[in-house]
């Protein structure tokens, strides 16, 4: 539908001019159709006549203007005018001399809100106006049912659709074309369109929470016209939908800015309420990727078994580990890897690496030629840009959860010294499982046995503390049992007290992490042996076994292809506590030697000396093999 301002701009041959300032008010007075009105008619009482809402009256005077009977007629018709809602009132004028209409009648129509023009033009180019109006308004019913219609279309099938709101806000900047953005003061931008947006609507964002008239107007007088509607217009610090274009926006584009507001409104409601069981869901992953670290897999189950019934109901499982370049990444390739994954594994953020993600995969029954996950798992990793990065572990007992993330950790590090991000370590065996099973878990309980004397809860809570503060700095183990440091430290002192034994050496570290892994193991229906302290040289006779042995030669064997002396470095870097700088100067080499061959060591045998795992293997079969490190590197004694 016209409005005056439509008809002063767009429409020469009418030659209108308001009276006053172009207000709003005048500018937007809405012109449903035009009835002229002669100075005869007006003294003969056609003044106080009713008319539709939005009828602008013409009035043609004869060269007095308005005086005397004729100024009385005309603030009469101003009453009937402001009654019935009129559009304006016009009067012929030569010049568009604004003495046309006296100043009692300009603050008469001024208080009664009726718009007053002045037109030059004769009354014949006026004959066609109600023919234009027509058309106007046929043109502004059409397009407001296209516009309705491609707003209806945009609807998505679930509004929780991530992708609905920039859909939407694409779909609104092109019907308007103009500039659409969709801001929330908590969260910054949720929807634009084009991409420049931000830039041009940032002033009006920031302030038009404190007064969005005044940003209206300052904005228009720079020649950019903008709507500020909010999407949730109860409630207060909620997001808002910005447009901004070159031109005015007419009543369509103002009822289209108002629909689309309200569907966005109800995308947003949906999207805050699926965000909020989303992080419910997030949590619960997270915690029970906690119990699993800590060992304690019948409740990781139960928590999870209202979020994904049966996933964790299996004894196996293998590890992912991604790492995504950069926390940024992380956000969209988490969301990539849930899609990819689906119900079938749990996928959750990395509470010891911003950059990673960790991905459980339970394990039914053993299917030599299945890969499970691991094949969307890789082929995602390998399509997503940027410095992504897979790891992955072997079957591993769910028990064992916090060792096949190691072992996937260790996987990953190697992807560093190859041109393949993809390192999955499927084939790799795992020492445990090699010895004898009643044996080995005789020794494990007579070690821990001290530990197993306290109450049972306080006996737990040291048992799932050991395996993290024994391989990593106390400030990870915390975040991943969710205690603080000191907690951790405590419990650390306090084992080391029960054990009598210096949990800073690095063999006491290797016999208690076994230990702890050798019990985490389901137990067998065998009677098993516990009472008493651990057998001088019962740890020599579990590792005496031909499947260890195979395993530490299979193992080592890489080492002897290079010329370099590799285990002699081994055996002295291990001798010396890990210590770069001892081992330098009993070889009478470099550190950087030193490191290089430990490096090298890295890629030839599979292990990530910087992790607990990685540096029991490597000493065990060194062991096993050379006698070196010598027995001294698996006394209980404290050194």
């Amino acid at each position: 539908m016209p409005t005056l301002g439509y008809l002063v701009d767009n429409r020469p041959e009418l030659q209108l001019r308001f009276v006053e300032a172009n207000t709003a008010q005048c500018v937007e007075s809405k012109v449903a159709t035009m009835v002229m009105v002669s100075h005869e008619e007006l003294l003969g009482g056609r003044s106080d006549f009713a008319h539709p809402p939005g009828t602008l009256i013409l009035l043609t005077l004869t060269p007095d203007g308005i005086t005397g009977s004729t100024a009385a007629a005309v603030d009469c018709m101003l009453g009937a005018l402001a009654r019935y809602k009129a559009a304006g009132l016009v009067v012929t004028a030569p010049e568009h001399d604004v003495r046309a209409f006296p100043a009692a009648t300009r603050t008469l129509a001024s208080r009664l809100r009726v718009p007053l023009l002045t037109t030059t033009a004769a009354p014949t180019e006026w004959q066609d106006l109600n023919y234009g109006i027509q058309q106007c308004r046929t043109q502004y019913a059409e397009r407001q049912v296209d516009n309705l219609a491609g707003l209806l279309h945009r609807l998505p099938a679930q509004l929780a659709d991530g992708r609905a709101m920039q859909r939407i806000t694409d779909w609104l900047a092109a019907a308007l074309e103009a500039q659409v953005l969709v801001n929330e003061p908590k969260h910054g931008m949720i929807a634009r369109a084009p991409a420049t947006s931000p830039a041009h609507l940032a002033h009006a964002v920031i302030t038009q929470a404190a007064d969005p008239a005044r940003v209206q107007s300052e904005l228009e007088r720079a020649g950019v016209h903008t709507r500020l509607v909010s999407l949730a217009p109860t409630r207060r610090g909620e997001a808002v939908l910005v447009v901004a274009a070159e031109r005015p926006f007419d009543q369509a584009d103002s009822l289209l800015i108002q629909h689309a507001a309200k569907l966005l409104g109800l995308v947003d409601q949906a999207r805050r309420g699926f965000a909020m069981a989303a992080q419910s869901a997030r949590e619960a992953r997270a915690a029970t990727y906690q119990l699993l670290m800590n060992g304690e897999p019948a409740k990781a189950q139960r928590v999870l078994e209202g979020l994904t019934p049966g996933l964790l109901g299996t004894d196996s499982a293998r590890v992912y580990v991604i790492d995504c370049g950069s926390a940024e990444l992380r956000e969209t390739t988490v969301r990539s890897c849930e899609e990819a994954v689906s119900d079938r594994a749990l996928v959750v953020r990395c509470p010891l690496q911003e950059r990673h993600i960790v991905i459980v995969e339970p394990l039914g029954d053993p299917d030599p030629g299945g890969l499970g996950i691991a094949g969307d798992v890789q082929s995602l990793v390998l399509s997503l840009a940027g410095p992504h990065r897979l790891g992955g572990s072997g079957r591993r007992p769910v028990a064992l959860a916090f060792s096949a993330y190691e072992e996937a950790l260790t996987a990953l590090g190697f992807t560093e010294h190859t041109q393949d991000p993809v390192v999955l370590t499927l084939g790799q065996t795992n020492l445990v499982d090699l010895l004898d099973p009643i044996a080995a878990r005789g020794w494990a309980l007579r070690v821990l046995a001290p530990i197993r004397t306290l109450p049972v809860t306080q006996a737990e809570q040291i048992e799932r503390t050991l395996p993290l503060a024994l391989g990593h700095p106390h400030t990870a183990a915390a975040r991943i049992l969710d205690v603080h440091r000191n907690t951790v430290k405590l419990r650390l002192n306090r084992a080391a007290d029960l054990l009598d034994m210096d949990l800073g050496r690095l063999g006491n570290k290797v016999v208690i992490g076994l230990a702890l892994d050798i019990t985490s193991l389901p137990a067998t229906s065998a009677c098993v042996p516990t009472g008493g302290a651990p057998l001088d040289g019962e740890l020599d006779s579990l590792l005496a076994g031909p499947r260890v042995r195979a395993w530490a030669e299979a193992l080592l064997d890489p080492l002897q292809a290079d010329r370099r002396d590799l285990t002699r470095t081994l055996q002295a870097w291990l001798s010396y506590e890990t210590r770069v700088d001892a081992t330098a100067r009993v070889l009478d080499v470099s550190e950087v030697t030193v490191r290089s061959h430990l490096k090298n060591v890295e890629q030839a045998t599979g292990r990530d000396l910087t992790t607990l795992a990685g540096l029991r293997d490597i000493a065990v079969a060194l062991k096993v093999c050379t006698g070196i490190p010598t027995l001294a590197l698996w006394s209980l004694a404290a050194a």
